[in-house]
């Protein structure tokens, strides 16, 4: 298991403290190389613009994205409580 980098982490910590999820989500989707899964978040933030708000769908969109990405990082990450922590 590897780390993920700390500056990474610092920077979704500060999405997250921005409110700015998705973001912090396609950094860790980048970082775990699932091009699909960011493509899809980037795409998910234009829909997000687009409508002015984030809508129930888009949440449950993004919850679906987070839920796989965070099983993924609990994998491959061994900082993956310091991964949780920083959303």
């Amino acid at each position: 298991m590897t780390k993920l980098d700390p500056v990474i982490l610092h920077k979704i910590t500060c999405d997250t403290q921005s409110n700015d999820h998705t973001n912090a989500l396609a950094r860790l989707a980048s970082a775990l190389g699932e091009n699909f899964l960011f493509d899809r978040l980037i795409d998910l933030d234009g829909k997000h613009c687009a409508a002015g708000e984030m809508t129930q769908a888009l949440r449950e969109e993004r919850q679906t994205y987070r839920c796989w990405l965070m099983a993924q990082a609990r994998l491959v990450y061994e900082n993956f409580d310091e991964i949780r922590a920083a959303f």
